[in-house]
């Protein structure tokens, strides 16, 4: 058997664009590469997209990284003419993907990432004619194609054997990890960084936080609306994170005005990386209502700050949280504003 000695890496996830995808790609490559040295990484990333997140130079300076800059658009037809002469010239042994995307007409062995059926449960997010047509039969082709399919969950495994009628023998299932850097704050942390993080994003003294971008599937309109009856008394002001999604009517935001809640609610847009272990630590609790998910990272990282959670009873949620969080059914408003209150109050 040839010993696979170069692995190209597809890091064109590692952006500002792709949240939950690009931590994993990256935090999976920062491990694989300091981990595995005997082995060359030949790291291919898009120069033009926008990266405020993720130290890919640092990455770069390892002996066995190699950067490499490729202009070359996720989703696009000219990935499967572009690939294959990339990796010849590279002499790679294996490419891997962090996610569904994989070169169809290579001969090397190759690894792709399924993450959850989110693209098809929710087929407006496949917001190109291209992705409309040929996100399904590039997905099952790539599984055909794929020496191996990751996955990060039972849940997700069980969902993509049925959908795509996947062998479970052709599919492995890793976990996601927390990151180290979610942590309560020790002593190294200053009270001066914890009050620039607080000026930095207005938190108030007490709050409640929920993360997730303004898609359907996050589920955050159920939040609001549960919050919205909760007695101010009570309840300290809601706190969310992450950007609307510019594709999507702000439904988040319509449902904020609707129940009168401008004042409570606040929106604080994008995180830096570094803030968010602090932000989640100085919460009262994380609230994370999604829908679906292939894994759920983000109660997680609550926990490993330190911060109570409730979380939603989506299989592959309450797979990873198992019973260390208080559980509501994502579609029950009612039952979530119960959970917060007993969580407020007891």
């Amino acid at each position: 058997m040839t010993r696979i000695q170069t692995i190209a890496f597809d890091a064109r996830y590692v952006n500002d664009r792709y949240h939950g995808i690009g931590r994993h790609a990256y935090n999976l490559l920062d491990a694989l590469t300091r981990l595995d040295r005997d082995r060359r990484y030949l790291v291919y990333y898009n120069p033009d997209d926008k990266n405020t997140r993720f130290d890919l130079k640092s990455l770069g300076e390892r002996p066995n990284v190699e950067l490499k800059p490729l202009r070359l658009s996720l989703y696009s037809p000219a990935e499967q003419l572009v690939w294959p002469l990339v990796l010849t010239q590279a002499r790679a042994d294996l490419f891997h993907s962090p996610y569904v995307l994989l070169p169809l007409l290579t001969r090397i062995k190759s690894v792709m990432t399924i993450h959850d059926l989110i693209f098809e449960l929710y087929p407006q997010y496949r917001t190109s004619s291209y992705l409309q047509k040929f996100y399904r039969p590039m997905t099952q082709l790539g599984i055909r194609r794929a020496s191996l399919v990751l996955t990060v969950s039972e849940a997700a495994s069980r969902d993509i054997q049925q959908f795509y009628h996947v062998d479970s023998t052709h599919l492995r299932v890793i976990g996601n990890a927390v990151d180290t850097t979610f942590q309560a704050p020790d002593a190294s942390v200053s009270v001066t960084k914890l009050a620039e993080v607080r000026a930095r994003y207005n938190l108030p003294a007490r709050f409640i936080f929920s993360l997730g971008v303004g898609r359907p599937h996050k589920n955050v309109e159920t939040l609001i609306d549960a919050f919205a009856r909760l007695d101010p008394a009570i309840a300290p002001l809601l706190v969310i994170g992450g950007e609307p999604d510019a594709r999507f009517p702000d439904e988040v935001g319509a449902r904020i005005q609707a129940h009168n809640l401008t004042d409570r609610v606040i929106r604080i847009g994008m995180i830096q990386e570094a803030d968010l272990p602090i932000i989640y630590s100085l919460a009262d609790l994380f609230v994370f209502p999604s829908l679906v998910e292939g894994f759920g990272l983000p109660p997680l990282e609550a926990m490993a700050c330190g911060t109570p959670v409730l979380a939603s009873t989506a299989p592959a949620v309450a797979e990873a949280v198992g019973n260390a969080a208080l559980s509501f059914d994502p579609r029950d408003s009612g039952q979530l504003a119960s959970v917060l209150h007993k969580a407020l109050t007891e």
